[in-house]
């Protein structure tokens, strides 16, 4: 694990459609993080869902789907909208070869 991600935070998963400024503002008043969770969505179709975004009610915690995270249209889209961090959710059978696990102790 990355000495960053030690950092404890308080979160809440939204949908989607949730999405909008009163949300994003809740989470920076209170110091929490509005992760938006897109994993049910397709990878090609991520980008059009992103950039109908109103500009005010910025994105930066977005959470994908394992094959979205694979998805060579990823690094295009991460270029182009304003999220910064991805969360990935895992399903027990997926192959943990695909991500290395780093440790700074």
């Amino acid at each position: 694990m990355l000495a960053e991600a030690r950092i404890p935070i308080i979160a809440f998963v939204w949908r989607p459609e949730e999405m909008v400024l009163p949300v994003t503002q809740m989470a920076h008043r209170t110091g929490t993080r509005a992760i938006f969770d897109f994993s049910m969505v397709k990878p090609q179709a991520l980008h059009s869902v992103l950039s109908e975004v109103h500009p005010a009610a910025h994105c930066s915690d977005i959470k994908i789907s394992a094959s979205a995270l694979m998805d060579p249209s990823l690094e295009r889209l991460l270029e182009e909208t304003r999220a910064q961090d991805i969360w990935v959710e895992c399903h027990p059978r997926f192959p943990a070869a695909i991500f290395p696990i780093v440790y700074n102790d």
